[in-house]
């Protein structure tokens, strides 16, 4: 066989038939396929058997078939394709990483830990990097994701489907608030059975804390006395802060929603504990290396997912 050094200069043209030959068994069948004549791409071999010193057909009165040679030529071949293939990946991946964008799909009970972790480290190592969040309730991200409109999704108590991928999940159970002033403020925990003579404020009919909620109702028959209804945060957070009423919110959000005058109730449904935080992407899809990367980040530091303070809950019977 020739020279190693003889392998760089080999005619690409003739390489790329030789692969066709060889993948479809035979010169004519080959020919078909690339809608040349068997002839043409005879030629071509031909330069390539003399390039290699080698013959890489045998060729009778019933055709032409690969030969031995033909066999470890299209092993090389095909490996080197694989080598140039990744190598190229890693070019790309490594560009990709230094410029570009990544759309982020999530809530509002997220969006500012994960811009004081997550988003902070991520976009001081990559600045050329443009990242745009998006805020909507649970059946919103969802929807970003699977039309391709979010990279990265993260949400509250989303619906399983077999098109999003989870990568991290946490518990997160479903809390009430109250203010300090409220008549059930000394309440360390409660059923929620205990909690529906007082006015409530709930969040919009999309979210996954209504969702929640809504689950609890069908199965149990207990009903909270809505007062309010919005999809702003903020809006249940001042409901709660002038002691209006109650709002119920997951352990997590309101640890970084509420100062010290608004006292944790846990909820001792058992049904509030199966909720969770997750961080997902739409399955099949291609991710970039630089929606990698954050994906990395955040189940790392379990930041945007993890339960901080969660309450401990001690069971009681239910009176």
């Amino acid at each position: 066989m020739a020279d190693r050094d003889d392998f760089v200069g080999l005619d690409e043209r003739a390489v790329f038939y030789f692969l066709c030959v060889y993948e479809h068994g035979s010169l004519r069948s080959a020919a078909e396929a690339l809608g040349l004549t068997p002839s043409a791409i005879g030629r071509k071999i031909q330069i390539l058997e003399h390039q290699i010193g080698y013959p890489l057909l045998n060729r009778d009165l019933r055709g032409s078939k690969p030969t031995p040679a033909a066999d470890l030529l299209a092993k090389y071949l095909k490996d080197r394709n694989k080598r140039d293939r990744q190598v190229l990946h890693q070019i790309s991946e490594h560009e990709g990483l230094e410029s570009g964008e990544i759309a982020i799909s999530t809530g509002e009970g997220f969006a500012q830990d994960m811009m004081e972790t997550v988003l902070a480290e991520f976009m001081l190592a990559r600045p050329g990097i443009r990242v745009k969040v998006a805020i909507g309730t649970t059946e919103e991200i969802i929807k970003d994701l699977l039309e391709n409109r979010a990279d990265v999704a993260i949400a509250y108590n989303a619906n399983r489907n077999d098109e999003i991928e989870i990568v991290a999940e946490c518990s997160d159970p479903l809390c009430a608030y109250v203010h300090q002033s409220h008549p059930l403020a000394g309440k360390g925990e409660a059923y929620l059975s205990e909690l529906t003579d007082y006015p409530s404020a709930l969040h919009s009919k999309s979210s996954g804390i209504r969702a929640a909620m809504t689950r609890f109702q069908n199965d149990e028959g207990i009903t909270p006395r809505i007062q309010f209804e919005t999809s702003s945060l903020q809006l249940l957070k001042s409901y709660v802060e002038k002691n209006i009423g109650i709002t119920f919110l997951p352990a997590s959000a309101g640890t970084f929603l509420f100062a010290a005058e608004i006292k944790r109730i846990s909820l001792i449904d058992a049904a509030f504990d199966n909720a969770t935080n997750q961080l997902m992407l739409h399955r099949g899809r291609a991710h970039s290396g630089i929606t990698m990367q954050l994906i990395g980040i955040a189940r790392e530091k379990m930041i945007t997912l993890r339960t901080k303070e969660a309450p401990s809950k001690r069971r009681r019977t239910h009176s």
